[in-house]
């Protein structure tokens, strides 16, 4: 994927409970795992891209990651 060619990005960080704990518009801006200027516990953390290249369809991605501190 060419990020350069984005016209829509966002990206969302939740908790297991399905509670917002990062969102940003900004393909540059990325979770510090953080949440309210509190470091998270190390855990699994569901997330969901959307996202639209240049004359597509909006497309979601998601997932899991793993916090390690």
């Amino acid at each position: 994927m060419n990020c350069d060619q984005l016209n829509y990005y966002n990206l969302q960080i939740l908790d297991r409970w399905g509670n917002l704990l990062f969102e940003s518009q900004n393909k540059e801006n990325g979770w510090n795992g953080k949440f309210e200027e509190i470091s998270m516990p190390p855990g699994v953390y569901p997330y969901v891209i959307q996202y639209q290249l240049h004359n597509e369809d909006k497309n979601i991605k998601a997932g899991e990651l793993t916090l390690i501190k």
